[in-house]
């Protein structure tokens, strides 16, 4: 897509194409590259409360509270990983995807190493790659761990 804009306004520089025929594909693909940047994980945070994917558009949290299981995958679970709905490659492999070992699930992954799954209530299956896998999980124990001993507010 890139590729193809840049012959687009190469070619209306040179003269050849008018306006009219460079013009639209140029914006179509630059929204196209916005959108897509803009869903990108960019870092991922743990709170006292909540699991965030840092994106450049809008943030997705998931609620400690929520989450039913955090564990380090092995890289031979995610082979044969197809994607249903979403990006793989440009700028991370993010959006709806399946596979035999872990089912449906939605990823958010910057590399194809480092894979953490979480489990969240609804069944439903959540994975990304943090720098330190093993780390966040522990982090993520630690803050389920406190979330289910913290007593209950009356007030």
């Amino acid at each position: 897509a890139l590729f193809l804009g840049s012959v687009f306004s190469a070619m209306y520089f040179l003269g050849h194409v008018p306006i009219d025929f460079v013009l639209p594909p140029v914006i179509l693909f630059s929204v196209f590259y916005i959108l897509v940047y803009g869903f990108s994980c960019q870092a991922y945070e743990v709170t006292d409360e909540e699991v965030i994917i840092i994106r450049p558009f809008k943030n997705k949290a998931y609620l400690i509270e929520d989450i039913m299981m955090a564990d380090a995958l092995p890289r031979e679970a995610m082979r044969w990983t197809m994607r249903l709905f979403g990006d793989g490659g440009l700028f991370g492999y993010y959006g709806f995807f399946t596979n035999h070992w872990v089912g449906p699930m939605r990823l958010y992954a910057t590399r194809r190493t480092n894979y953490v799954l979480l489990q969240v209530r609804g069944n439903k299956h959540v994975v990304f790659t943090p720098d330190d896998p093993e780390g966040l999980v522990k982090k993520i124990h630690e803050k389920i761990r406190k979330k289910s001993f913290e007593p209950y507010n009356y007030d």
